[in-house]
């Protein structure tokens, strides 16, 4: 642009020049003044005007070249200046941009946490509410239902309803089984009044179903069951299948146990520490092969006396998978009576049903049911249930055998129980079969042809009838007595010094310590009684050493 402009200032100058030239060839030259001209000649006084007016046009040349160039660099800083201007308000501009895109995510992100929270909570009430807008659907078809054959018929008349229900003067009386907050499942009806029903809580928190309806659902239930050679089998959880305790409550002997909650040479995944509950949890060694193997011949529950989130807590450790006890996990809080269990929530007829629990008595109206198990105390429980576990096997840093424990020996019963449950040569149709009987039956032989007597073993105040041990004896076929005859094939005493001892001696009896009569009885065989000697200082350790 600067070039193009002096190009042309050269050119107009060139052509004023010119110009000049031919005027002054033409004009008289005045007499010459010594100021104005050196020479007196025309000629030169000419060439040396000339002159002057080439220098005047080079210093107008140069003065604009100079204008120009200053002119130029004035817009050059101009646009310079407009330019960082204009980059300094782009770069705030951006930082603010930038600034609010952030605002904008994090507002968006907060958004979306809050629609995802809401739609949890809305699918929690949806899922709630689904299955009684259902019901008020269909009482409210019912009652329209109602209404028209109302309007069809002469107030006189009586109308029978379908389904058992009775219409009399528009007020509907709902007949039917399956109640879920007060709403009838089949016919949507309001239901106020009590009934004779039970409630099914671990399988929907507000499920009541009539007596006689669960009658029929066992008949079905053993329907299935029969067809599948499957019976029916209540497991306890605490002392029974597993052993916890709260973390603060552990001995100073126990506290090794922490070292080993994560440590990878577990292989068997039997120890646990539960944060939520501040506990730690051991599981009975053999029972997830016990589980496994059972799971083939029992339909299973889990019945506890605990709260249901312990309930579900434990059996998610014993059964991840949901194999086991799918909806068949039942807790305190299930039960129809205080401090007691009870078989009225459980779907299966009781002439299949065998149950594994460490206390007899919880389970009053079913004790024919009740296999009586050996509690498993691995921890000491802080004290807090001296009279269930006054010693542990962490302090002792033992445990059960994993092949040779309780529920190995009570997993060879059940499969025993069930073998002869389905015994294709008993002539009684199964429905009809009992597996009562036959867990009496095969109990009753463990100490058959054995009669026994005890020596100082009970309190000499004591009802000797009534104590748990002559009680297991007894169960067991024993025949027991109070005094001595020569029938008697074993003396049970502590110490070896006593006159019946002697005379069991010298008779060449069997002399055993209680432990002999309380493994069997926890293991379903007779032991031998050479294990179990009675010896001249206590030794409380043989029932240990065999578990």
């Amino acid at each position: 642009m600067l070039l193009i402009s002096i190009s042309l200032n050269l050119v107009i100058l060139y052509f004023s020049f010119l110009r000049s030239l031919d005027w002054l060839s033409k004009m008289t030259l005045p007499a010459k003044s010594p100021s104005s001209c050196p020479s007196n000649s025309t000629d030169e006084c000419a060439t040396y005007i000339e002159n002057k007016i080439e220098q005047q046009i080079e210093n107008d040349i140069e003065e604009e070249i100079k204008e120009e160039i200053k002119k130029e660099h004035k817009e050059e800083t101009k646009e310079e200046i407009e330019e960082e201007i204009k980059e300094g308000i782009e770069e705030e501009f951006e930082d603010e941009i930038k600034k609010a895109i952030e605002e904008e995510i994090k507002r968006q992100n907060e958004e979306e946490v809050e629609e995802e929270i809401k739609e949890e909570l809305k699918e929690e009430i949806e899922e709630e509410t689904e299955e009684e807008n259902e019901l008020q659907e269909q009482r409210n078809k019912r009652i329209k239902f109602t209404d028209e054959s109302t309007d069809e018929e002469t107030e006189s008349e009586t109308v029978e309803e379908v389904d058992g229900d009775i219409s009399d003067a528009g007020n509907v009386k709902c007949s039917h089984p399956v109640v879920i907050k007060h709403l009838c499942s089949h016919c949507g009806e309001v239901v106020e009044e009590a009934r004779s029903s039970v409630a099914l809580k671990y399988i929907h928190k507000d499920l009541m179903v009539e007596t006689s309806e669960i009658e029929k659902l066992r008949q079905e239930s053993m329907k299935d069951l029969l067809k599948n050679k499957k019976l029916i089998l209540v497991l306890d959880l605490d002392y029974t299948l597993l052993n916890s305790v709260r973390s603060d409550d552990l001995t100073f002997d126990e506290a090794y146990v922490l070292d080993y909650i994560d440590d990878k040479v577990d292989l068997n995944q039997t120890l646990f520490e539960i944060k939520k509950f501040n506990m730690l949890m051991k599981l009975r060694p053999f029972v997830h092969t016990f589980l496994k193997e059972a799971n083939d011949l029992f339909e299973m529950y889990i019945y506890t006396m605990g709260d249901r989130s312990y309930a579900d807590e434990c059996a998610n450790l014993l059964d991840p998978r949901g194999v086991y006890f799918p909806s068949r996990v039942i807790c305190k809080s299930d039960s129809t009576t205080k401090d007691q269990k009870g078989l009225d929530v459980v779907i299966g007829s009781e002439n299949l049903v065998i149950i594994l629990d460490d206390t007899e008595r919880v389970w009053q109206k079913h004790k024919e049911n009740l296999i009586l198990m050996k509690r498993y105390c691995f921890f000491a429980d802080g004290g807090r249930h001296k009279s269930t576990c006054s010693e542990s096997l962490s302090e002792e840093m033992d445990d059960e055998e994993e092949s040779e424990g309780i529920l190995a020996s009570i997993l060879d019963v059940l499969k025993q129980a069930h073998k002869l449950f389905f015994d294709p040569e008993i002539q009684i149709d199964l429905p009809t079969r009992d597996v009562r009987k036959i867990l009496q039956l095969m109990k009753m032989e463990i100490l058959q042809d054995c009669d026994i007597v005890f020596s100082n073993v009970f309190a000499s105040k004591v009802w000797s009838r009534e104590q748990p041990l002559w009680k297991f004896a007894e169960s067991m076929g024993a025949r027991c007595f109070n005094a001595l005859t020569d029938s008697v094939t074993h003396v049970v005493a502590n110490v070896p010094t006593t006159g019946r001892v002697k005379w069991a001696i010298e008779n060449k009896k069997f002399v055993v310590t209680p432990q002999w009569i309380e493994v069997a009885n926890y293991t379903w065989k007779r032991q031998k009684e050479e294990d179990y000697p009675v010896l001249d200082k206590n030794d409380d350790s043989v029932l240990d050493r065999i578990f």
